[in-house]
């Protein structure tokens, strides 16, 4: 019976993230709607299996496996994400205080990739060729 109440509330907890992922205006809200999809909704139903399944049983170790990869991992990439995009210049749609524009340093910049292609006279574009290992006279 636990374990039936556990995968609803992780349900009803998946579904509220799931609206916030629709209704929050910027990536910095977002992001925190997928993670209390992730931690909270998944883990909560991850606990509710664990309840349902036979002590020590496959399922139940998985589980709580799961729980803990998850509960481990999942702020982190949230983290990584909402930090570029602040790197990346993505601006919160309000902010009163920028709190963390001191602690990035400034001539930190993300990695830009080295042009592959040069502007013709021609419409289009011409692609130069990659050259692995040069080529000796």
């Amino acid at each position: 019976m636990i374990g039936w109440i556990l995968i609803f509330t992780g349900s009803i907890i998946s579904v509220i993230g799931a609206l916030g992922l629709i209704r929050f205006p910027d990536i910095y809200s977002r992001t925190h709607a997928q993670t209390v999809v992730n931690v909270g909704g998944t883990c909560v139903i991850l606990l509710g299996v664990f309840f349902q399944a036979p002590f020590f049983s496959l399922y139940s170790v998985k589980s709580i496996l799961l729980i803990i990869f998850i509960f481990l991992t999942s702020p982190v990439g949230s983290h990584a994400i909402a930090r570029a995009a602040y790197k990346s210049g993505v601006k919160p749609r309000k902010i009163h205080e920028d709190e963390l524009g001191y602690k990035i340093i400034k001539d930190e910049k993300p990695f830009v990739r080295e042009k592959e292609y040069e502007k013709t006279n021609q419409s289009g574009y011409k692609f130069r060729k990659r050259r692995f290992f040069k080529r000796r006279p």
